[in-house]
């Protein structure tokens, strides 16, 4: 998977992503007679945690595109600067697009990444045709999360000398990510994530750390309606009923702040899903693929075939992850 470098206001940045197209897991471009699905990823993991997403043969009937977000997974670049908002993440996204010469997408962001997208559709209303937002964070965060995801960072830290607190962390992890229900995908995203935390958040970028995975979101204010009322596209809002962090009334709230807003929101539940609710992928993805489908005027045809490849199927792997419908290489999924 490649690399594009784009020059953010704080310095070249190098990122690292994907682009899935119906004809390839990893291709060069996108299809241009086909619409584009820009995925923006939850805090500390990297973008294979849309796998059970781009193995959809639905889904992938679009072009999809995927990347690292600065301090996450393989992206690199400079320090993050004690300024950085969803102001200047959401400019970094606009860049990227440009980089990559993307047209308007469609943006599906998870948790932390919905903080991003929303930005997107306020400061880019032109780059946005519709927002899809997975365990959508747009309100202040509420004291008592903060304070968990705080303690995370604490652990984290201290267990660099400290061998129980890294397991803390990991339990906080957990909790916020599938409300301690392990899986075999969730281990791989999380042996995965090992490696890439020891290269992005180690004693020498702490600062970073903090930066990009707590201050980043517990410090975001709420929009204002004046500023929602720039988005002009549909949004819809996923919530899991297993989300052990925001409640329903914090999800309800953030839509008729919406609403109040003048804008085309809906809101969407999944029975027994966390707070990152794609894990629960059975239930999400046709909900994704319906409001895609609903809000694309291309001519959007059915995948050919049954077997779809995953662009991370070796990363995956190797991490230990096997899919009930896997052989070797190959998903196979039934629609």
């Amino acid at each position: 998977m490649p690399f594009v470098q784009v020059q953010t206001a704080s310095g070249s940045v190098s990122y690292h992503y994907t682009i899935s197209t119906p004809a390839a897991a990893s291709a060069r471009w996108i299809d241009e007679k086909l619409p584009t699905v820009l995925f923006l990823h939850g805090v500390w993991l990297a973008q294979e945690v849309f796998h059970l997403q781009f193995t959809d043969t639905k889904i992938r009937r679009f072009n999809l595109i995927s990347l690292d977000l600065r301090f996450h997974g393989q992206t690199t670049g400079p320090p993050l600067p004690q300024t950085y908002d969803k102001e200047a993440a959401a400019d970094d996204i606009a860049k990227f697009m440009d980089a990559l010469y993307l047209p308007p997408c469609h943006v599906v962001g998870l948790s932390m990444g919905t903080i991003i997208a929303l930005q997107l559709g306020i400061s880019y209303p032109a780059k946005v045709r519709s927002l899809f937002l997975m365990g959508a964070l747009i309100l202040e965060e509420p004291l008592e999360v903060a304070k968990g995801r705080e303690e995370v960072c604490q652990y984290w830290m201290e267990s660099f000398t400290d061998e129980d607190a890294l397991l803390a962390a990991c339990y906080g992890g957990y909790q916020l990510v599938c409300s301690n229900k392990p899986s075999s995908f969730v281990d791989a995203l999380a042996t995965n994530l090992t490696s890439y935390a020891k290269r992005n958040w180690g004693p020498e970028h702490f600062d970073e750390y903090r930066l990009a995975t707590v201050d980043f979101i517990t410090k975001r204010r709420s929009p204002t309606k004046e500023e929602l009322s720039k988005i002009k596209v549909s949004v819809e809002i996923v919530h899991g009923m297993d989300n052990m962090l925001y409640s329903l009334e914090y999800c309800e709230k953030q839509v008729e702040l919406l609403q109040e807003a003048g804008v085309d929101v809906s809101l969407v539940t999944i029975e027994e899903a966390p707070h990152f609710v794609l894990l629960s992928s059975n239930d999400v993805n046709p909900v994704l693929f319906s409001f895609l489908l609903s809000n694309s005027k291309e001519d959007v045809k059915p995948f050919s075939g049954d077997v779809v490849w995953s662009p991370w199927h070796s990363i995956l792997r190797d991490a230990g992850y096997v899919s009930e419908d896997s052989d070797d290489d190959i998903f196979v999924i039934t629609c």
